[in-house]
């Protein structure tokens, strides 16, 4: 008897159909975390770049904060964008604390970092963010006398008055600081400075200089700031915003013929004539003559080229001249402050920076 094979289906090309199916799943999933463990290497690495970026933000804008258009004592409420290598960061600052008495006011400084660049596609932009507290700092003019003079100063007659009584309430100061030689003197009339003491005395020309604590070199050649208003160049401003204490510098001889305020250089001799006024600082190269009822209400460094060795003698840079007339020139402590307040800055508290703070 003779067996038939029956024909069966064949199942080697399903088989072989299956198998490419897993090896291609295999290899999908394959790529698949490779690709997921590359986004997760960049996303961190972006998280790191974002809080660095955040911090560089920070750091810029407590750092050149005049420079980015913030000039003076911080508002309620200020924001900016700081633009960095690789992204970007949003500070903004709060005031948390405003000043009470002699308490500065304190802030808190924001910053939310964004890395922008990807080394994955369709990755998102990575954000940190990070804060710090930090208080506000004013300048200080480094002298304690209503008017300080390194090259003596000499009145004439009664009437006028030379006040370190603080205006703005603070502590007294000496009325007038000179040195030695020449001192300060006065022809006619019974009138003395007034102040804590009224006159103060510097000891000598060197011990003057010390005492004096103005950066004269870097004002005089303009290595350390940037004034608002150069003469001669610009125009005299018009002090139209009475909240805006501009940073005015004279090179050379200067009359002043109008009221102002604000924080004025003179590299020169500086005469005030008439009935003028000025609310501020006034910082004089050489001396000052003051002709008529002048006031000044704030502060007034005069004779300061002897601190660059240009004032060897008295006769190279004069002796200050008060000419009669009912002038004042009193301390303000305010008006000091106000003038200063291009030169105020942040300055981070220790230990108060936060991370991962909520934006």
């Amino acid at each position: 008897m003779t067996m038939r094979l029956q024909p069966r289906a064949g199942f080697a090309i399903p088989a072989a159909i299956l198998v490419s199916l897993i090896l291609m799943l295999a290899l999908f999933s394959a790529f698949e975390l490779v690709s997921t463990e590359r986004k997760v290497a960049d996303n961190a690495r972006s998280a790191t770049d974002a809080e660095a970026i955040a911090e560089s933000g920070l750091e810029t804008f407590l750092l050149t904060r005049a420079a980015l258009g913030f000039v003076g004592v911080p508002a309620a409420s200020e924001s900016t964008r700081v633009t960095l290598p690789h992204g970007y960061a949003d500070v903004v600052l709060t005031r948390v604390r405003a000043g009470v008495g002699s308490s500065p006011p304190i802030y808190l400084v924001r910053s939310r970092g964004v890395h922008t660049v990807k080394r994955v596609a369709n990755s998102l932009d990575a954000s940190r963010s990070v804060a710090e507290y930090a208080v506000w700092r004013n300048a200080t003019l480094g002298t304690a006398a209503s008017w300080t003079s390194l090259s003596g100063l000499q009145k004439n007659g009664g009437s006028g008055i030379l006040s370190g009584v603080d205006a703005c309430g603070g502590p007294t100061v000496a009325g007038v600081a000179v040195p030695n030689v020449p001192g300060y003197t006065q022809s006619g009339g019974a009138s003395v400075p007034q102040g804590s003491p009224p006159i103060l005395n510097l000891g000598t020309q060197t011990q003057a200089e010390q005492a004096t604590n103005v950066d004269w070199n870097s004002i005089n050649s303009g290595s350390g700031f940037a004034p608002d208003v150069a003469i001669p160049g610009a125009s005299w401003p018009s002090f139209s915003d009475p909240a805006v204490y501009p940073v005015i510098k004279v090179t050379g001889d200067f009359t002043l013929l109008s009221n102002g305020h604000g924080l004025l250089i003179v590299t020169g001799k500086l005469t005030l004539n008439g009935a003028v006024t000025w609310d501020g600082i006034i910082l004089v190269g050489d001396h000052l003559v003051s002709n008529g009822n002048n006031q000044v209400t704030g502060a007034v460094v005069t004779g300061l080229n002897d601190k660059l060795g240009l004032g060897a003698s008295v006769d190279s840079i004069g002796v200050n001249s008060l000419g009669n007339g009912n002038k004042l020139f009193q301390y303000n402590s305010c008006s000091v402050s106000k003038a200063l307040g291009a030169f105020g800055r942040l300055v981070p508290y220790s230990n108060a920076w936060v991370d991962d703070w909520a934006f």
